[in-house]
């Protein structure tokens, strides 16, 4: 069951505490922050906030829920709450932000799940909460592996930002991506492009 629900209307805003939230598949939440496809909600339970002396909202969770352990359902599960399905795409990472509340390390796979907006609908609290006997593919939660997945399902090659974007990552992840396609061999760098002033080309 949803307990309660909280929306970041600007990218450096505050987390504001509502009672219901309208989702579409194109925007995520409507009023909220435009997020990538696969970061467009965060979801996070009462009982995690709690063991680990954490208020509501102080980790941009979207979505409180009570009596439901959410982080040990498989990535590509689909929840129904209201009359929204979201697909859980994989665990939010700790990050900096955080550590003036609590470790990265020790949140680590508790931070929240997050999801991807199916259909167009409401969600308020007190909304009931199910798993839909159906599954989409999993989602890997690890960055180079979540990279490789995606390339392989696209036959052209795609820019470097487009591509942090589409799988989820940190516009940070652009400036590294170079050096982590030298590292990691299995990700193929002639379908990753990369711009330079005015031209198109790729690195490898």
């Amino acid at each position: 069951m949803v307990s309660r629900l909280f929306i970041k209307k600007e990218r450096s805003g505050q987390m504001v505490p509502v009672t219901s939230m309208q989702l579409t598949p194109e925007q995520g939440i409507a009023s909220g922050v435009f997020c990538s496809p696969f970061r467009q909600i965060l979801i996070n339970t009462e009982e995690t906030l709690r063991s680990f002396g954490i208020s509501p909202g102080q980790l941009w969770e979207n979505i409180l829920l009570d009596q439901i352990d959410i982080h040990s359902i498989p990535s590509g599960s689909i929840i129904q709450i209201g009359n929204v399905q979201l697909r859980l795409t994989f665990h939010c990472e700790p990050c900096f932000k955080i550590k003036h509340i609590v470790g990265p390390k020790t949140i680590l796979h508790q931070r929240g799940y997050l999801g991807q907006v199916i259909n167009a609908g409401t969600i308020r609290n007190g909304d009931p909460t199910k798993l839909i006997d159906v599954r989409m593919e999993a989602i890997p939660y690890d960055a180079v592996e979540r990279i490789v997945w995606f390339l392989k399902k696209h036959s052209k090659p795609i820019f470097a930002s487009e591509l942090i974007w589409e799988v989820g990552l940190a516009p940070s992840y652009c400036r590294a991506l170079p050096a982590i396609i030298k590292k990691h061999k299995e990700i193929d760098g002639k379908m990753i492009l990369f711009k330079n002033d005015n031209q198109q080309f790729s690195l490898f």
